[in-house]
């Protein structure tokens, strides 16, 4: 579903007003639908299963990794405890929080709300959220979604460890904003605010939590049921991967545990899961395919920027950075916070992907040379 025709993407945009257009219109000329370089696949699972059962260490935190051809699992290695206190090992049903991929499902789940015509894309913020402050009065919905509202991330000014911080106290926080960092549209910078405020749209066009939203609408149907959201008051469950750090020689606690925004993050899930997240999102299982498709073409700033940041996805496509790959088409999501890695990259031209899950700290096997593994450029 990733190679959409430039026709597919202007129907979803023909539904917009011009404020979306402007910003996304220019993307006619983006590399999506520009000749790109020719790579062929090579069946490299065997090289990737001996660098896997190398990093493998027993009795230490670490990683969950799924290997799909044509969205189906051709590998699956997990390595590695759940938690050193209790010494369980990671397995199928280990559920890792997943950071910032949870932006993929938030951004599914608006997405979701416009095509049932509960809310416009183009909205002002303003009409969902109240008492916001006069510099956010021409925030729209979708520079929410891609990045491009100008809102100031929270984890920037308030720091990274956020004790028993919930989505109110981060609205709290957008309410005494003051100034933004640039105009709607004009720039773009990665906002996990724009994410949390996201989550409150979603409550407040629904009428129902987060929470409940996604369950009943995206992890119900699609069998995710070892994914959780976890706010506050959430009870303990089982499974659950506890985050950890190097320190020298020795891993130290280093868990997600006392904080309670959703919307950006706050959700555990497991390998599984994930994979069946992947396949919805490739066979347009939740979306029709015009609205889909919107989420993986980053915009054009009004600036003239070129961003490369989509709706919780990413374009990923490698450049001259990298001669070998230069040209290799990709799309992913990150998610990096306290312990825990993960990560869903996309190679949509060749039908690879991959899902990566670690509570050990460090990303657990998509380094370097891994992708060059498995392509090789056709001259």
């Amino acid at each position: 579903m990733f190679a959409r025709s430039i026709r597919t993407f202007r129907l979803a945009l023909g539904s917009l007003a011009l404020t979306l257009i402007a910003v996304q219109s220019t993307l006619a000329a983006s590399p999506p639908w520009q000749p790109m370089a020719r790579f062929e696949l090579r069946d490299a699972t065997p090289l990737l299963a001996e660098r896997l059962e190398r990093m493998a260490r027993a009795g230490e935190p670490g990683f969950a990794v799924m290997l799909l051809r044509d969205g189906k699992p051709v590998l699956t290695k997990f390595s590695g405890v759940e938690s050193l206190a209790t010494g369980a090992p990671i397995d199928a049903e280990s559920r890792f929080y997943i950071a910032s991929i949870a932006k993929t499902f938030t951004a599914t789940a608006v997405l979701m709300l416009y095509e049932r015509g509960q809310l416009r894309l183009e909205d002002r913020l303003t009409r969902w959220v109240d008492g916001l402050p006069a510099c956010l009065r021409d925030v729209r919905i979708h520079q929410l979604l891609d990045h491009t509202s100008g809102i100031p991330d929270y984890f920037e000014v308030l720091g990274e460890r956020l004790p028993g911080k919930t989505n109110a106290d981060i609205l709290d926080f957008v309410r005494h904003v003051d100034k933004l960092e640039f105009e709607p549209g004009v720039g773009y910078a990665y906002s996990n605010t724009g994410y949390v405020l996201l989550a409150e749209v979603i409550e407040r066009v629904s009428g129902k939590s987060y929470e409940a939203f996604l369950g009943e609408n995206i992890f119900l149907p699609l069998g995710m049921t070892h994914t959780l959201v976890v706010g506050k008051g959430s009870p303990e469950f089982a499974h659950r991967a506890r985050g950890y750090r190097k320190d020298g020689d020795h891993f130290v606690p280093d868990d997600y545990r006392d904080m309670f925004t959703v919307g950006s993050g706050g959700i555990y899930s497991t390998i599984p899961d994930l994979a069946r997240w992947y396949g919805a999102v490739r066979e347009n299982r939740l979306l029709k395919s015009a609205t889909a498709s919107i989420q993986f073409y980053p915009p054009v700033t009004l600036s003239g920027e070129r961003s490369y940041l989509g709706m919780g996805w990413s374009d990923e496509t490698f450049g001259p950075k990298t001669p070998a790959l230069d040209g290799l088409r990709s799309y992913g999501s990150l998610g990096i916070l306290y312990g825990f890695r993960s990560m869903i990259q996309v190679f949509p031209d060749q039908g690879l992907g991959w899902i990566a899950l670690s509570n050990a700290g460090e990303m657990p096997m998509l380094g370097s040379g891994v992708v060059e593994l498995f392509f090789r450029r056709v001259p």
